[in-house]
């Protein structure tokens, strides 16, 4: 029976890192890359954190590119490009005293603001002209965040979001979920 040596080594260095890594503390900071799926398409985020206090409350910015597909029908029915590109601020909490390390549960929510583009900015489909519905968007999202410390100062991230636009023509919500790392310094 063959044994099999790289699984147990690869499991030995994750226990050590694991066991090295740190805790989250008053005043750092988080660098988060993530991507995912989004509605009919997939997003990209980078985002920054910082933990306020000793009572693990957060702050973070996030910036967010989502691209999907969606149906539209002038004359006939087609689908078309539709792009997002936001940024927003939110507060957040960790459940720290909750879920032991090296495992953290986050909840965040705030306003964010951006720009949409539809069809790539082309204001024809299949040779119909209409009116394009491209523009300025604010409104508020939420979300939550899994994250399990790898190393330390890195973490495995699992994440989703909801985002609300209040002024768009094209939709009035997104969701976004998918996963990335977490940097910590």
């Amino acid at each position: 029976m063959k044994f099999p040596i790289f699984k147990i080594i690869a499991f030995m260095l994750f226990a050590t890192f694991n066991l090295s890594a740190q805790s989250h503390y008053s005043g750092q900071y988080s660098l988060g890359i993530n991507g995912g799926i989004s509605d009919d398409g997939f997003y990209g985020n980078l985002n920054i954190q910082k933990l306020v206090g000793n009572n693990f409350f957060l702050g973070r910015i996030d910036a967010n590119y989502s691209s999907q597909d969606i149906d539209i029908k002038i004359v006939e029915s087609g689908t078309v490009p539709y792009d997002i590109y936001s940024l927003g601020a939110a507060i957040g909490y960790s459940l720290e005293e909750v879920i032991p390390h090296p495992l953290y549960i986050q909840f965040y929510a705030g306003p964010f603001g951006g720009y949409e583009r539809f069809n790539n900015g082309d204001n024809t489909f299949m040779g119909a002209s209409y009116q394009d519905p491209s523009g300025v968007i604010y409104g508020g999202y939420v979300g939550t965040e899994i994250e399990l410390v790898l190393f330390k100062n890195v973490s495995l991230t699992v994440n989703a979001s909801q985002h609300y636009k209040i002024n768009s023509d094209i939709g009035n919500a997104w969701f976004q979920a998918g996963g990335g790392l977490k940097f910590n310094f």
